[in-house]
């Protein structure tokens, strides 16, 4: 059985996070965190929350399922 690839989720949520024209900053300002506390979700994805994931998609306009496909 494969296991997931975490890395290239994290590759993925920075990538999408750039195309939507978004800092890290900008992200944290949206959710009311930090801009490292957004860097530690981009760097530990498996942290993130089926809401969280949902809430990122939104702002990013895209799919949640985006996060999971591959670059």
């Amino acid at each position: 059985m494969k296991s997931f690839d975490f890395e290239a989720m994290s590759r993925r949520l920075s990538e999408l996070r750039k195309q939507s024209g978004l800092t890290q900053e900008d992200v944290g300002k949206h959710f009311g965190v930090t801009r490292q506390a957004v860097c530690y979700m981009e760097k530990h994805p498996k942290m993130l929350s089926i809401e969280k994931i949902n809430a990122l998609a939104s702002l990013y306009g895209c799919n949640p399922t985006d996060f999971f496909a591959e670059l």
